[in-house]
C-alpha cells in the first residue's frame, strides 16, 4: 500500500498537465512587451496602444487560465478531501 502511495505522489509531482496551457498566455504577453517596445521606440501611439492592449490581454488570459487549469482541479480535489473526511465521522 505505501509503495502504491509513494508511486502516485511521484507521479503526480511529476506530471505538468496543464502548465503548458499557460505557455499560449505567456506567447501573448511576449508579442504584447514586443510591440509596446516597437512603438515606444518609433514613437508611434497606435502601436503603443495596441501593444498595451495585448501586454493587458496576455495577463488576463495568464490569470484566467493559471485559475481554470491549475487553481480549480486542486479545489476540487480539497473538496474531495474534506467530503471523505466527513463522512468517516
Amino acid at each position: 500500500m505505501r509503495e502504491i502511495l509513494i508511486a502516485r505522489a511521484q507521479a503526480l509531482h511529476h506530471d505538468t498537465s496543464g502548465h503548458a496551457d499557460l505557455l499560449l498566455a505567456d506567447v501573448l504577453l511576449v508579442i504584447g512587451i514586443v510591440i509596446l517596445g516597437a512603438g515606444a521606440a518609433a514613437g508611434e501611439d497606435v502601436i503603443i496602444i495596441v501593444g498595451t492592449v495585448v501586454l493587458a490581454l496576455g495577463f488576463i488570459a495568464r490569470s484566467v487560465i493559471g485559475h481554470m487549469k491549475v487553481d480549480y482541479p486542486i479545489y476540487d480535489r480539497l473538496n474531495a478531501l474534506e467530503k471523505d473526511d466527513t463522512a468517516d465521522d
